[in-house]
């Protein structure tokens, strides 16, 4: 109608009053027109009001279920406000009402990326694919979620036919430049961030990914000085000071390492950046900051199962077995069949607890009966039960797949012919040991051949 004509004017005018009295009078003759609403709702978002704004688009749906306009509009404006589950309600239902239109299932798949939900955010584009395969938003999203998916052969012919049609759009290379890394061309994934550079040379992602993949490659020291010529704000972000101290880390330069990775902590806790800080703090000679560290994110997140891993490897490192055996039984009470924390409590425990160390070891090789650490374990508690012939037994069952730490598992099979009885078979063993090409291994053959 004309008086939405003249309303729209009114606000480009804003005369804001005026557009707002012109669309509530169109309402009121023919409710749920479309473009009245939408007026309605571009007055609202010039007056900050988000909320006015999505009740006139709903009001348009109400109407006009599945609009696709009204229902982009809404969906757009629900994650301003950072309401996702609405902006999910209002794709799907406009997906439904609209099965073959592109655009809410490309917001959708996004957004399952965000969530890293590989596998929705391919189903949500798969079914419009085949009659969308030169449209260059179809082809970037679902190689970036097949990318996600681990499945290099999709997400690469998906970046290839993006390259056939937007070869001048720097997204294009940077999904190119992606495919490339994964698959361990760095050399061509450079040359596409190269042209995606020159493509957008104020592109911050592109600045970023260089930067990755230069670390990739083991050019550490030119993703270094890469990194320093970003932006002071990019360089501000969490995501970008937690990948400075994986930098730092890589070169050694733990204090840098440790400010980074504590900013990152502070602006977005998560476990990754926990662990890596304590890392940090651990190799810079702080071992009582580190294990601090992993005290207190357990304090905030008591079953984070990664975090009590790392604080009961700490433990052991300090010769804390106590400490250990509780972090890995609190490991086992949230997860009771991580063989992790099943061999390790069974090592701690074989001389103290037998019996429950026996327990622990018969589940961890329940559930993997061919590693040979386990089977290396179960030996030693088998030796502290008295059972010689049961730890012999298993000592051979382990050697079987040992591989590069058999040397290793013939020091305890050492042990356990000394206890035996057989002590020059053991001394030829250790002798033997004394020429492994492992040092540690050589080390302690020439203890227990003084002893």
């Amino acid at each position: 109608p004309a008086a939405v004509l003249f309303g729209r004017t009114l606000i480009q005018q804003r005369q804001l009053d005026r557009a707002e009295q012109l669309f509530n009078e169109v309402l009121a003759r023919d409710p749920g027109n479309r473009a009245a609403n939408g007026g309605l709702a571009a007055i609202a978002v010039l007056r900050d009001d988000t909320s006015a704004a999505q009740e006139a688009y709903r009001a348009s749906l109400t109407q006009y279920p599945g609009d696709l306009f009204s229902s982009m509009n809404l969906a757009y404006l629900q994650a301003q406000d950072r309401d996702y589950d609405g902006m999910r309600d209002t794709l799907e239902a406009a997906i439904a009402a609209n099965p073959t239109a592109v655009q809410p299932r490309l917001i959708l798949s996004q957004y399952f990326i965000s969530l890293r939900d590989a596998d929705k955010a391919i189903d949500t584009l798969l079914l419009i694919e085949p009659e969308n395969e030169n449209n260059p938003g179809v082809a970037r999203v679902m190689g970036i979620a097949y990318l996600l998916a681990g499945n290099q052969v999709a997400a690469e012919a998906r970046a290839k036919r993006l390259l056939k049609l937007a070869p001048n759009d720097a997204s294009a290379r940077v999904l190119a430049a992606r495919t490339a890394a994964v698959a361990g061309d760095f050399n061509d994934a450079l040359a596409h961030l190269k042209r995606a550079a020159e493509l957008a040379p104020e592109s911050n992602e592109v600045r970023k990914l260089t930067i990755e993949v230069l670390a990739m490659a083991g050019d550490v020291k030119a993703a270094v000085s890469q990194y320093d010529e970003l932006p002071d704000e990019v360089k501000a972000q969490p995501n970008s000071r937690l990948f400075r101290g994986r930098l730092a880390m890589a070169t050694g330069d733990f204090s840098t390492a440790e400010k980074e990775l504590a900013a990152a902590l502070d602006a977005r806790p998560n476990t990754v950046t926990a662990g890596l800080l304590a890392t940090a703090q651990w190799e810079s000679g702080e071992q009582a900051q580190a294990v601090s560290t992993l005290r207190s994110w357990l304090e905030a997140v008591p079953d984070d199962t990664v975090i009590l891993e790392n604080l009961a490897t700490r433990q052991l490192q300090m010769a804390d077995d106590d400490g250990a055996v509780a972090s890995y039984r609190r490991v086992t009470e949230l997860q009771e069949d991580n063989v992790v924390a099943l061999n390790n409590l069974a090592w701690l425990l074989r001389k103290t607890d037998t019996e429950q160390a026996l327990a622990y070891i018969q589940r961890a090789d329940e559930l993997y009966p061919r590693n040979s650490a386990i089977k290396d374990t179960y030996a030693m508690v088998e030796l502290e039960r008295g059972r010689f012939d049961e730890a012999l037994a298993l000592n051979d069952r382990a050697l079987r797949n040992a591989g590069a730490t058999a040397d290793s598992l013939r020091l305890n099979r050492a042990e356990i012919l000394r206890a035996m009885g057989r002590g020059e078979e053991a001394r030829a063993l250790l002798e033997r040991l004394e020429s492994s090409s492992l040092a540690e291994v050589r080390e302690q053959a020439g203890k227990l051949l003084a002893q």
